[in-house]
């Protein structure tokens, strides 16, 4: 299957500029992009593709796309368009209700399938149940974020600050970053939600991404792991996660508990991960006040010794309330050290619908210093 990202639109004439897409080929170039073979292999390689059959997209996503690219071969009164194309886009247009302006068909809430490929190559992709409206079943988490992409370009860039290591996902939503975490080479992957509709989609994706290997050749079934995570009770997460690895059922949670109560989370917390990721954690305002301190109190708990680290990436809709969260980060938890990098110049491997968006990576680690303080005063 070729991606349409991957698609070779483009044209190079050694007479004429370089074409970035169809909607501006010059003349000379447009009848490679419209030709018989060209158009077979957008059915045959796209449409038709066994990937595309088993996880559907969003039927509004293709009719608009096909509606674009037969619009575009029908400007050339010299070209007939491909039957099997035809066809297909013919059999949407009478089976799927109009588009409301390209925004307001049913589909938006309905589920479909996206896939992202993490290289050219294809050796590694990842397949998510989606919905395409920002708000579904009272939660932003069903659907793909700016940020969430922006984090997925951030670890392929820079595999090695995953590779090898456990990952806590925060607010997974979809589980996008957490699972190409996973393909890209984490020893194990937690993601974690609360809304109970978000964790079902997340099992059924991380079911579905599980069969193959990852980058480094090795197995991915049983690596990943879905868990109800209430940032307002980080502890008895802590807590219960130990008990798990402990095998003590509820005797060993009570015991744990009064272990973290009297200042143990280190011992706790490494058994839980070596590294946190998240992405637009809060989507309204992206820091909205209300569950800014939930936000800090699970990265205190999360976050235990200086070897450990977490990176939140954030898309910037509201300069105040980001600046409170960095506010809140210093005041209340003052041992966790942040550092904030624009992603502005990052080169972007996944397909992303808002590129021009101001999103920012916040990278937290407990200082040296305070762990030696800690470990000193026990």
């Amino acid at each position: 299957m070729i991606p349409i990202r991957l698609f070779s639109w483009s044209i190079q004439d050694p007479q004429q500029p370089e074409v970035d897409n169809i909607n501006s080929s010059p003349r000379e170039c447009v009848s490679r992009l419209i030709d018989a073979k060209f158009q077979q292999k957008v059915y045959s390689e796209i449409l038709d593709h066994q990937i595309t059959k088993e996880f559907p997209p969003s039927q509004d996503y293709v009719k608009a796309f096909l509606k674009k690219y037969i619009g575009f071969i029908e400007r050339d009164q010299d070209e007939e368009i491909d039957e099997n194309l035809l066809e297909y886009y013919m059999e949407m247009v009478n089976t799927i209700p109009n588009m409301a302006g390209d925004h307001g068909s049913k589909d938006q809430d309905q589920s479909s399938y996206k896939v992202y490929c993490l290289d050219n190559e294809q050796q590694q992709r990842v397949v998510l149940k989606v919905t395409l409206s920002m708000i579904s079943q009272g939660t932003t988490g069903l659907s793909v974020w700016e940020a969430s992409l922006t984090l997925v370009d951030y670890m392929i860039k820079n595999p090695d600050i995953i590779r090898g290591k456990i990952v806590l996902e925060l607010g997974s939503g979809c589980g996008l970053a957490g699972l190409v975490a996973a393909k890209l080479g984490a020893k194990k992957v937690i993601l974690t939600d609360f809304n109970g509709s978000v964790l079902k989609v997340l099992r059924h994706n991380r079911d579905k991404n599980q069969d193959g290997k990852d980058s480094l050749g090795r197995d991915l079934y049983g690596r990943v792991s879905v868990d109800e995570l209430d940032w307002a009770e980080a502890e008895r997460y802590i807590a219960r996660h130990w008990s798990r690895d402990d095998d003590g059922g509820e005797e060993m949670l009570e015991e744990n508990q009064n272990e973290l109560a009297r200042g143990r989370e280190e011992v706790a917390i490494n058994a839980v991960a070596d590294v946190i990721i998240g992405s637009d954690l809060v989507k309204s305002n992206t820091y909205d006040p209300d569950i800014l301190p939930y936000l800090t109190h699970v990265l205190d708990k999360l976050l235990i010794n200086d070897k450990q680290q977490a990176f939140i990436m954030s898309t910037i809709r509201n300069e105040d309330t980001f600046r409170r969260f960095k506010d809140l980060m210093t005041d209340k938890v003052p041992d966790l050290e942040t550092s904030i990098e624009s992603m502005a110049s990052m080169p972007k491997i996944l397909c992303h619908e808002n590129s021009a968006a101001d999103v920012r990576l916040i990278s937290i680690k407990r200082s040296i210093a305070a762990v030696t303080e800690t470990s000193a005063s026990q």
